[in-house]
């Protein structure tokens, strides 16, 4: 018996045209949901480079706000000068007692001394400072970290009485991935006086021994997805020194 095979056009195979307008529409979606795939991962990305930048500038923020809000201005006693005629006398420990300011350093005397001895006096003086050093180690040039020194100022004059310098203790990084901005180097201290102009810079050596009324801090950390516009945090402090007779305590 012989059979027949009948098939109509709608089932013969597929054309040229057709299979390149399926791998064409293919082609398409695969590049639609590659494309939400990576952006997606680029949004978290983002979020977390945001995250960590207001992690770190949270910490510092604390921190340098606690040192410079516990800032302490040497007064000294004229009632004890011998020669009668109330000259002030020098104060142990010199110009470790003297607020200094640059762009993007700072020097001042605080109570807000940190240290890790148990048996430590709470609310001993100390030297602190704040530096700029430049991470050499980033795979990114122009990053910086913010290092701060603290060193108690009973080791500055026991120091001077007895010729012996102190050891320096290490400076740890406040914060990190601090990026250049604005011809700032991470980071950008202004300083303004009892008239509320502002100063780059501040001495108060050369200030009559006065301390300026209050201290700006910008902080400018690394944006990956920007370079050119860097996360920015910005805080004003107050300085309230405290001011007390300190002439022969040490």
């Amino acid at each position: 018996m012989i059979v027949y095979s009948c098939r109509s056009n709608s089932q013969q195979a597929f054309t040229l045209l057709e299979v390149l307008i399926s791998i064409f529409i293919l082609v398409t979606v695969l590049s639609t949901v590659f494309a939400s795939y990576t952006g997606t991962f680029r949004i978290i990305d983002e979020t977390e480079s945001q995250a960590g930048a207001y992690r770190m500038a949270r910490v510092a923020v604390q921190r340098i706000k606690e040192d410079l809000e516990s800032v302490y201005a040497y007064v000294p006693d004229v009632s004890k000068d011998e020669t009668g005629f109330g000259q002030p006398e020098e104060p142990a420990g010199g110009e470790s007692l003297s607020f200094v300011g640059e762009r993007n350093a700072l020097r001042f005397p605080t109570t807000a001394h940190v240290s890790f001895d148990s048996e430590a006096r709470p609310g001993q003086i100390a030297v602190v400072s704040y530096e700029i050093q430049e991470d050499t180690s980033a795979i990114t040039a122009g990053r910086f970290f913010l290092n701060r020194k603290d060193v108690p100022l009973n080791d500055i004059i026991r120091g001077e009485l007895t010729g012996n310098q102190p050891e320096t203790p290490p400076a740890y990084p406040v914060c990190k991935d601090l990026a250049r901005y604005e011809n700032a180097d991470g980071v950008k201290f202004t300083y303004f006086n009892a008239e509320d102009e502002d100063n780059d810079t501040w001495d108060s050596a050369e200030e009559e021994g006065a301390f300026p009324e209050k201290v700006q801090v910008e902080l400018y950390f690394a944006n990956p997805s920007n370079a050119e516009t860097p996360f920015t945090f910005s805080f004003t402090v107050a300085l309230q020194a405290k001011t007390e007779q300190k002439s022969d305590e040490f």
